[in-house]
């Protein structure tokens, strides 16, 4: 109802009820120009819709795209180009030492072929568990050499970057197998499978090893060059 209709209405009420009082008629007519709640309520809603909605936050890329063209790096680009130097040295200290990391591996295949002939012998001896502690004694002593030298030549695991971590996973497993070798163990499935992963992980290392020798950007002297220079060369 619009305003002033409602006016008049009230008007019209008060001159009606004058009889009834001053008071009376003061009160209807407040009550008739009081403001309309639903008329209030539609008024708030339409204003509601009008207000502009939040920009949504900004993606991780938006943001560092942002601060990109700010001329502002990224931590996030930071941190790729140090893995990315950190990757690049790891693999000039490999490719500086290429033939004893492949003397490595080839030991560490002849160990494996070893350790998987005796156990498939042990079954079939007079004394299975003599054969087998025959064996753990010569084997002892090999092991404990290469794994000195595996420490050695990987700095305790700590050199070789991507490789390294192929590598390590792979002695972690061979170390595994001696762990588990008794002699029954030609029999164990877990054995066997073991067996095949030092042997996958030799592999993937030969080739990582041969991507290293091939990559014409690593500069095998880098390390030789720091070291000549005053810093430590690996």
């Amino acid at each position: 109802m619009a305003p002033s209709v409602r006016r008049i209405i009230g008007s019209l009420l008060c001159a009606y009820v004058l009889g009834c009082g001053g008071d009376r008629a003061s009160t209807i007519e407040q009550a008739m120009m009081a403001p309309d709640p639903k008329k209030e309520g539609e008024d708030k809603a339409e204003k509601v819709d009008k207000v502009e909605s939040p920009k949504p936050a900004q993606t991780p890329e938006e943001r560092r795209k942002a601060l990109r063209e700010l001329g502002i790096t990224p931590k996030e680009d930071i941190a790729a180009e140090n893995a990315k130097m950190f990757e690049k040295g790891a693999r000039e200290y490999i490719k500086r030492r290429l033939p004893e990391y492949r003397k490595l591996l080839d030991d560490l295949e002849k160990e494996l072929e070893a350790i998987e002939k005796a156990a498939a012998s042990w079954a079939e001896a007079k004394d299975p568990a003599a054969a087998h502690e025959a064996f753990r004694k010569k084997l002892g002593k090999r092991t404990a050499a290469l794994t000195k030298r595996y420490d050695e030549l990987t700095g305790h695991g700590a050199q070789g970057g991507n490789t390294q971590a192929i590598l390590g996973k792979a002695y972690r497993t061979f170390e595994r197998i001696l762990e588990v070798l008794d002699p029954k163990v030609g029999q164990n499935p877990e054995f066997k499978a073991l067996v095949q992963e030092v042997r996958t992980g030799i592999e993937k290392v030969r080739a990582a090893l041969d991507e290293i020798e091939k990559d014409p950007t690593l500069d095998p002297k880098a390390g030789k060059k720091a070291a000549g220079k005053g810093g430590k060369g690996g």
